[in-house]
């Protein structure tokens, strides 16, 4: 009998050792030696996790498979988050914000990352890219993306089928496109995309079929297109669900969203631009028309600002295979956009998804350092650059010269600018700098 006593006791004490394998409650991580001597032992953390400061790798932390509560990173000049490559939940929100890092990678374990509640990708400068985030597979409830300075696409969450309530894209001067989102099938409320100066297209939202809350699209100079199913589909539901407006034309109003969505005289199956010497050749294909009276090819420069390069006639009707052809000799811009403009006999219009074609021009010019400090320089091919000006996000002037062979801005706030490059041939070039701390 006096056995028993000592057997509890020794229970005890295994079981108190179980429980001091993770620190009990938060968990602030800002030196690097907190994070290598964190305990080995410790694979799922009860509370919140904040990592933020003079953090540079996160080998300590690859044992963690689970944190309940919150995991918040910030203000870390790390890029890599492959420490943290065995965690397969976060039962509460992902903070990512006020990184001055460009792009992130490896967080999660691959395929295996789900997040209870939201996700936060905000407040970052200089962030261009988030494919370290391809392994997480769902979110419980938002998606935030707003105010990332350097942002261009979102490539990276391919991973993501279904997003529990609302998705909420807004203020990211350079980003695209959603393509990163292409995966997505559900959303479980709203969609809300506003003042994203350069977004050209939301055709990665075109899995989602359907949207069961409220659609708010505005202040979206470059989206002319917005005729997919699941903004289709909010004009089934209650009035004043929809808000859609200072967009382009073509998604300018609700009105033209729902006129879009209606017409849709083809079923496209492709559009594609093909590079051969010096033309370049489009084509598409449809596999069914219905009253369609022509396709006008429409090019632009800058994804913004169109004009009609061509016009085809379409066969009209038809539920077979019919394919087309365009080509021309495009001109000398680094980047060229296309998009079709399907006409109705009516006149009614739709359009075809945006496409893009990179460095056709072989006398592109190239920005080097980028990112830059107090001076960049600019590589013109050969071509004799005659002058340059820098613009910030909001279109204001900050700074301009005449030929190089560098260029010194001056002291501009951190961010991402905009630059024009204008050549002795008359020619003009877009490009970007990131000027850093």
């Amino acid at each position: 009998m006096k056995k028993i006593p000592a057997l509890i006791l020794a229970c005890s004490v295994l079981m108190n050792h179980a429980g001091a394998q993770c620190p009990a409650g938060d968990i602030s991580l800002w030196q690097q030696a907190q994070v290598d001597n964190f305990p080995a032992t410790c694979s799922s953390v009860d509370g919140n996790v904040y990592i933020y400061g003079n953090v540079s790798n996160l080998a300590g932390l690859s044992h963690i498979t689970s944190i309940s509560g919150n995991l918040s990173i910030y203000q870390t000049s790390m890029t890599t988050f492959s420490g943290l490559s065995q965690l397969e939940h976060i039962g509460g929100d992902l903070y990512m914000y006020q990184l001055p890092s460009t792009s992130i990678t490896a967080l999660g374990k691959p395929g295996g990352l789900t997040i209870g509640r939201d996700l936060y990708i905000y407040n970052n400068q200089f962030l261009a890219g988030i494919d370290g985030l391809s392994t997480i597979s769902s979110v419980g409830r938002d998606v935030y993306i707003y105010q990332n300075n350097a942002l261009t696409g979102s490539k990276g969450l391919e991973g993501i089928t279904s997003i529990g309530r609302d998705l909420k894209i807004n203020r990211n001067p350079l980003l695209q496109d959603f393509n990163g989102l292409k995966e997505v099938t559900q959303i479980g409320r709203d969609i809300e995309v506003y003042q994203n100066p350069a977004l050209l297209s939301i055709e990665g939202l075109a899995k989602l079929a359907s949207l069961s809350g409220s659609l708010n699209v505005f202040q979206n100079p470059g989206l002319a297109s917005c005729a997919v199913s699941a903004f289709c589909s909010a004009f089934d539901g209650p009035p004043g669900q929809v808000n859609i407006f200072g967009n382009a034309e073509g998604c300018n109003s609700v009105g033209q969203v729902e006129s879009a969505c209606d017409a849709l005289p083809v079923t496209l199956l492709y559009f594609r631009a093909v590079p051969e010497s010096s033309m370049l050749r489009l084509s598409w294909a449809t596999t069914a028309e219905s009253n369609c009276s022509r396709f006008e090819i429409l090019g632009s420069d800058d994804g913004v600002n169109w004009e009609k390069a061509g016009s085809v006639t379409a066969v009209g009707k038809s539920v077979t295979l019919q394919k087309y052809e365009f080509s021309q000799f495009p001109s000398g811009a680094p980047s060229l956009y296309y998009r079709l403009k399907i006409v109705d006999h009516d006149n009614s219009f739709s359009y075809s998804k945006i496409i893009s074609i990179e460095g056709f021009s072989a006398y592109k010019a190239i920005v080097y350092p980028n990112p830059a400090k107090e001076v960049f320089f600019i590589r013109d091919g050969g071509r004799g650059i005659r002058e340059v000006s820098m613009h910030d996000a909001n279109g204001r002037l900050i700074f301009r010269q005449t030929a190089g062979p560098e260029y010194r801005p001056g002291a501009p706030a951190p961010g991402v600018y905009r630059l024009s490059i204008s050549f002795g041939d008359g020619w003009t070039e877009y490009s970007r700098v990131v000027l850093s701390p």
